[in-house]
């Protein structure tokens, strides 16, 4: 059977294919089932099978589902729009590919029982569309309150063949139904009145800690007849809970000791004066019972509407007014008759002296179970409850803003937290819940065994002192602390209903009593926030960035509040508008914040003043409207966030007059006459990288951007930005022109306004290039400073920079398009510059304007690896270094833990910049090539190596899409998902295909990269292999590589491995890559992976004493024995040579203590053995160049010292060496030092060439000059011997070699010709030692040269070419096959391994 259903499928496909389908490449393995002896009716039966799976896959069906309304998925009630939009998806089953719609058949009914008959009375329609969301509706006009039900069904073209041939069409059945209500629409259809307490209780504070009591108001009512449908409108100002005969209206599905799921702290926030959301629910099933009358009751708290510091900077601090409800419960009887109870003076009661004392967001919540009405939390929200002594509602104040529908899913509690952990601090217990988090704390209270009047106080922080006490300094006046007073009886569990907390710790205390009994159960922690599906997933190889996500995830879901704020736990919590102006996009991948969003750039116009300034903070709670450039953006960016995201053009269509008018106000009112430049830029890069942990505040003036370039370029990217707006409006004029028109938005308006856009952009590229562009060619380091025979270096560009050379100045004019195109890549080289160079040194080193655009923007120019550094890091300043110091969330400052704790808010999404999406499209691969991902575009960074996995999956507005992608370094795994309905532009390695829905495998090859180091001149070298030895060790870091072919044909590489270089704990170790096939033509092949590491020699000394392990130099003598040399020693000074001996191809070796044999008269413990490279072998009968011909082999070992002859101890001159063994390494000798004047020279590290005419010559490493007038010196120094090593001439310089400071290796190739590996740069930062931003000598790229003579050398191959240094200490031999084998340290992190072939 299985063999087979293979040949069905290999007669179109080879297994290799990646058009194989994968279920079959996976459970159908090649299998020799089927001979020509295999009995016949085996035959039948495997055909039999064959043909019922093929059936099956012929039944695969596709269905229409996630049916929604104005985006939302929910069945909404209470939408107040007039002509809303539908939208649906496509799922098919496994088997089809290239589904997509073709046309659609919407029906939308005034009951549910018409749509089960197929009848759309009020709207019918059939179109040919693939346009699956977004589609308005065109139907009859609807009516307020009413509710509709639809359904619909679409024709598809699919194909059951995975290359998408052999397409055919079919309808889908009917999809399940779904259902939405309209809202009142407009206010005049409201009945009764604002009712509430204009004043506050005698026992209420009006000051910055206010504290007013909740309002509690209820009405009891009749029923007619039987009710057939009973809506809830609802409003109560601030915050409301809203009961009908006893039951929770917002109560959740769950049914458990938390209130999971319970809808909490609604309405959403607003400026009241503008507008005010009001609340629908169906309440028809509360009202289905036998009972003669029934009840509504509310309570009522004060929210944002009544602030929570009064009488505090009123010029500052808006308040509305005291808490007040506004109800309508539209009752439809069977009889077709309609009531309206609505909230009023007459029947409505209000005692604002119950349970809830205080209810304030900063402070917390009082709550004082004596004054329960009924001697119950809830016993007043039943009907028989005797309200007679409660007073009449009073009619309230009218609040200015208009009434609209919920525009968002309401907050809820959406998860539970449990306590990690429990210790006593005095009186009180400190619970950990292992996450910072915002909510609250439901507690069981009788567990507490609490008296009458005994006050229970529950305390918040997001982190401990250092003896275990709450750290409260960072919430300002914030109190955060709820008080529970109990009243003996009814005690049970109990949480805050109208504030929440953020934090992760909490103290519990009984206030003039010993510590509470508390277990771990008798806590949960309750997160609170806005009601919305998870969109994405992410992980990879990178646990720091998997924490990130995670921490990410937490911080933006405790900063959802019905609007995006800024913190969740000190004295602000404020909707600042420049936290998200790129924020909103990493959000948007983790969260489905498209009607968060909508609702939030009303909010931003709501607050724009008339002149066209928009605020710092919207809704407007405090005035701050410093009208700038940079945090008003968001009204733009987050409109294009939600088109790009969701393809959802709503904001654009509603508000582009709004952000038309604050982009004229800037560009009119903020514009430098004499420069064109804009001058409105308040914040500037905000909270740039400090220099030092002890900082708030970076005082590196270098750092900090000029507030004019920030606002300029802003405002050129703004104009692009608009341009496209005005190009979808001007596609919706075709449609519904005379609406647009009527809105300010026609055709002539939009064109002008394209006119200006363009202007704009022109004036301003112009402006910010003549202001700030400095451009001085020639001037670059390498140029300066550097032999000339070094190539430029992309981390010392010419003098060619934006302004003083900052990070952000360079970054936004190259991610806008400002910077001319033949300065981008110097552009982007100053940018690498700032970052991998001190001070900064690898780290970011820019504010909030920076981090917003780097990642993507390295990205996009080929640096991931740039970028990857950046977000990886685990030290200051890091995203990372926040998680290491136990961060759950993301930090307000860079250094939240140490400058000054005070100021830093634990839960902020602030600095989160471009990393959510940078890791979403760049490494997991997902992004939309067209707005919505109706066109996706699959494409990770393959070309990073330093990452071997990760896993993505986003749910776009027509389904789930994944990638999911394994590889090595030459070898890729990828598995993705199209969903239906979509296409997807797949970026392979090799070339990129267009595929439609569907599940896909690739199994690839990487392309092996033979970069010309000349690029002009090319090569005729070839990366044969390209590969680390390995993903993961037990030690972090790793250096000098070392590699030998055995004499049974295998490799063996070794290196040195431990914490760190000199750490005791640092190794020798080996791995292995076993030759499978010997092949002098087309070369060795070898095994795929090489053996994991093996620890063949370590520093342990004594008992007592242990040391670090160096430099270990394989040699495979020909036809003889394995040698390792090695070094032991607390420095370089402290080294003792080691040699080892294997007989069996390095799998046992001899004692690692034996000390380097030496012969007669000669001190063991001037013998280091090779120092960095290998030895190379003279056979018996060598003839040398002074003629003498060698009676027996010699081995001569290249080696160096950088202490003072004849001591360990004291430094001296660095000098090379040869120590020579005659009888196969058992006992060796040492030269005189090879000549060099001392003015000019220190050589270490030597390699050996030998020459066909019986010459040899060194090679070696340099330290760097002394001065900039010796720059020329700055290259590989060179040494000849014509005497097999014995003596040698005084060392020169190579003139095509430069050197700075780094090792080599070079060999003898087959020709007689000779290649080096290297790192081909000279030294040009001639700062002194002492200073803290000199740059060490850069040791990357990494080349291959070759030579003829060994004195005119050639660049060949550029192995590496990343600005990440260090890619050092290589080693290279040539292989029996005649390829060249290099491995050397990678970053310090691994080892890396190429095979060289030639063409």
């Amino acid at each position: 059977m299985f063999f087979s259903i293979d040949i069905l499928f290999d007669q179109r496909f080879p297994q290799s294919s990646p058009l194989y389908p994968p279920r079959y490449r996976r459970i159908f393995p090649h299998s020799p089932l089927l001979t020509t002896n295999y009995p016949h009716y085996m035959h039948k039966l495997l055909t039999t099978l064959i043909l019922t799976i093929l059936s099956l896959s012929l039944s695969a069906t596709v269905r229409v589902t996630n049916l929604s309304i104005e985006g939302r998925q929910d069945s909404p009630l209470g939408i107040d729009v007039k002509t809303p939009s539908l939208g649906w998806r496509l799922m098919a089953d496994d088997g089809l590919f290239r589904v997509c719609q073709t046309q659609y058949h919407i029906l939308v009914a005034s009951s549910e029982l018409l749509l089960s008959q197929d009848k759309g009375d009020i709207w019918d329609h059939t179109t040919v569309s693939d346009q699956s969301q977004w589609i308005p509706f065109c139907g009859k006009k609807l009516s307020p309150n009413a509710k509709y039900w639809w359904k619909v069904r679409a024709e598809y073209s699919y194909s059951s063949s995975i290359d998408g041939k052999k397409t055919k069409k079919a309808w889908t059945e009917w999809s399940a139904p779904s259902s939405w209500s309209m809202g009142l629409m407009h206010e005049y259809r409201w009945k009764g009145y604002w009712i509430g307490m204009e004043h506050a209780n005698p026992w209420d504070r009006e000051d910055e800690h206010s504290r007013l009591s909740a309002r509690y108001f209820r009405r009891t009512f009749p029923l007619a007849s039987e009710v057939k449908r009973a809506t809830l409108h609802i409003c109560g100002l601030g915050l409301y809970e809203a009961y009908i005969d006893g039951s929770l209206i917002s109560k959740g599905t769950k049914n458990d000791l938390s209130r999971l799921g319970d809808i909490v702290m609604t309405p959403a926030p607003t400026d009241y004066r503008k507008s005010i959301i009001y609340n629908t629910f169906d309440i028809t099933p509360l009202l289905q019972n036998d009972r003669s009358k029934h009840c509504i009751a509310v309570t009522v708290s004060n929210g944002r509407f009544y602030t929570m510091q009064q009488n505090k900077k009123k010029h500052k601090i808006t308040n509305f007014g005291y808490p007040c409800l506004r109800a309508n419960i539209i009752i439809e009887y069977s009889d077709g008759k309609t009531e309206t109870i609505a909230t009023d003076d007459k029947l409505w009661r209000l005692n604002a002296d119950g349970a809830i004392r205080s209810a304030n967001e900063y402070d917390g919540e009082i709550y004082d179970a004596r004054k329960q009405f009924g001697g119950s939390a809830e016993a007043w929200t039943s009907p028989d409850f005797d309200d007679s002594s409660w007073q009449l509602a009073q009619r309230s104040a009218i609040p200015s803003g208009s009434l609209i529908g919920n525009l968002t899913p309401p907050m809820r509690i959406l998860d539970t937290l449990r306590v990690k952990h429990s210790s006593t601090i005095g009186n009180a217990i400190v619970m950990d819940f292992g996450q910072n988090y915002a909510g609250w704390t439901r507690i069981n209270t009788a567990a507490c065994r609490l008296s009458k009047g005994d006050t229970l106080r529950i305390r918040y922080a997001e982190r401990l002192n250092a003896d275990g006490s709450l750290y409260t300094a960072n919430l300002r006046h914030a109190e955060s602390t709820d008080y529970y007073i109990a009243d003996g009886k009814t005690d049970s569990w109990w949480a805050p209903r109208f504030t929440t907390h953020g934090g992760r710790y909490i103290e519990v205390s009984v206030i003039g009593k010993s510590c509470p009994q508390l277990s771990a159960d008798d806590v949960i922690g309750e997160v609170v926030s806005d009601d919305m599906t998870r969109k994405g997933q992410f992980s990879c190889g990178n646990m720091t960035l998997n924490r990130l996500m995670q921490n990410a995830y937490w911080g933006i879901l405790s900063n959802y509040k019905g609007m995006p704020i800024d913190c969740p736990q000190r004295d602000e919590r404020q909707p600042w508008l420049g936290d998200r102006t790129m924020g909103c996009w990493g959000e948007s991948f983790l969260f489905d914040n498209d009607a968060l969003y909508l609702k939030w750039i009303k909010d931003i116009t709501e607050a724009q003043r008339s002149d066209g300034c928009i605020p710092d903070v919207a809704p407007a709670y405090w005035n701050y409207y410093s009208d700038n450039v940079t945090w008003p953006a968001v009204i733009i960016t987050a409109a294009e966030m939600l088109y790009r995201q969701y393809g959802d053009t709503r904001a654009i269509e509603a508000y582009y007059p709004q952000m038309m008018k604050w982009f004229s106000h800037i560009w009119e009112d903020k514009r430098d006459s004499k420069t064109g430049l804009v001058k409105a830029d308040k914040y500037g890069d905000w909270c740039v990288t400090p220099e030092s942990p002890s900082l708030i505040h970076s005082q590196d003036p270098g750092r900090k951007t000029d507030g004019m370039l920030i606002g300029s370029a802003y405002m050129f990217h703004l104009a692009n930005i608009m341009k496209s707006f005005a190009s979808i409006l001007m596609e919706k004029t075709a449609t519904d022109g005379m609406e647009m028109e009527r809105r300010g938005m026609s055709r002539n308006v939009l064109a002008a306004d394209t006119l200006l856009y363009n202007s704009v952009r022109s004036k301003l590229r112009k402006a910010i290039n003549d202001h700030f562009l400095v451009v001085k060619p020639g001037t670059s380091a390498v140029t300066l400073y550097a032999p000339d025979c070094a190539p430029q270096h992309m981390l010392y560009p010419d003098s060619i920079y934006y302004a003083n050379n900052s990070l952000t100045a360079n970054l936004l004019p190259l991610a806008f398009g400002i910077v001319p195109e033949q300065y981008e890549e110097v552009i982007t080289n100053q940018i690498l510059s700032r970052l991998l160079l001190n001070p900064a040194n690898g780290h970011l080193c820019c504010g909030v304007i920076g981090v917003q655009w780097l990642l993507t923007e390295l990205s996009r120019r080929h640096r991931t690896d740039v970028a990857y550094l950046i977000a990886s890091r685990k030290d200051f300043p890091s995203w990372g270094y926040m998680a290491e110091q136990g961060a759950t969330t993301i930090w307000e400052l860079w250094n939240g833990d140490t400058a000054n704790p005070a100021m830093n808010s634990g839960n902020h999404v602030m600095l989160l910049g471009d990393l959510i999406p940078w890791m979403f499209r760049d490494l997991g691969g997902i992004a939309p090539a067209e707005a919505g991902y109706k066109r996706i575009r699959l494409a990770p960074r393959f070309e990073l190596e330093e990452l071997s996995q990760a896993t993505a999956s986003y749910e776009c507005p027509y389904g789930m899409i994944k990638s999911s992608w394994q590889k090595t370094l030459d070898r890729l795994h990828w598995e993705i998902s199209i969903p239906c309905n979509t296409v997807a532009e797949v970026q392979m390695p090799h070339k990129v295909l267009t595929l439609g829905s569907g599940h896909y495998v690739f199994d690839e090859s990487l392309p092996l990269s033979s970069v010309p180091a000349d690029k002009q001149k090319g090569s005729d070298m070839q990366v044969k292999a390209n590969e680390f030895l390995y993903e993961k060790a037990e030690f972090p870091s790793c250096h000098a590589c070392t590699i030998a072919e055995l004499t049974n044909g295998d490799l063996l590489a070794a290196y040195f491995g431990g914490s760190y270089e000199s750490c005791p704990d640092v190794c020798i170790y080996t791995q292995r890559k076993r030759l499978i096939k010997r092949d002098a033509k087309h070369g060795n092949v070898y095994e795929t992976k090489w053996s994991a590491p093996v620890k063949v020699a370590d520093g342990i000394m004594s008992d007592s004493l242990r040391k670090a392990c160096y430099n270990p130099v394989l040699f495979q003598i020909p036809d003889g024995d394995l040698l390792l040399h090695y070094k032991i020693g607390k420095d370089v000074r402290d080294w003792t040579g080691y040699q080892m001996r294997s007989t069996d191809n390095g799998y046992t070796w001899s004692s690692q203590r034996d000390s380097i044999p030496a012969v007669a008269g000669v001190c063991p413990d001037s013998l280091l053995g090779a120092i960095k490279n290998q030895p190379i072998f003279l056979p018996k009968g060598f003839r040398c160049k002074n003629g003498t011909v060698l009676t027996t082999s010699r081995i001569i070992a290249p080696t160096s010292k950088e202490t003072a002859f004849a001591s360990k101890v004291k430094p001296g001159q660095w000098r090379c060496y040869m120590e020579i063994s005659e009888d196969d390494g058992r006992s060796w000798t040492i030269t005189p030092q090879v000549p060099q004047n001392d003015n000019l020279f220190r050589t270490i590290q030597p390699t050996v060439l030998i020459h066909r005419d019986g010459r040899l010559q060194l090679l070696a490493r340099t330290a760097p000059p002394k001065h900039p007038a010796q720059k020329e010196n700055a290259r590989v120094a060179t040494s000849w011997s014509d005497d097999g090593g014995l003596t040698w001439s005084e060392m020169e310089f190579v003139k095509d070699l430069p050197n700075n400071n780094s090792g080599i290796d070079a060999v003898t190739l087959p020709d007689g010709s000779f290649a080096i590996i290297y790192n081909p740069f000279g030294c040009v930062d001639w700062k002194k030692k002492t200073e803290a931003d000199r740059n060490k000598p850069l040791r990357n790229p990494l080349w291959v040269a070759t030579s003829p003579d060994g004195i005119h050398w050639t660049p060949q191959l550029s192995l590496e070419s990343s600005p990440i240094s260090q890619y050092s200490y290589p080693s290279m031999i040539v292989g029996s096959d005649g390829t060249l084998h290099c491995i050397y340290t990678w970053r310090r992190q691994r080892v890396k391994y190429q095979r060289i072939g030639f063409q």
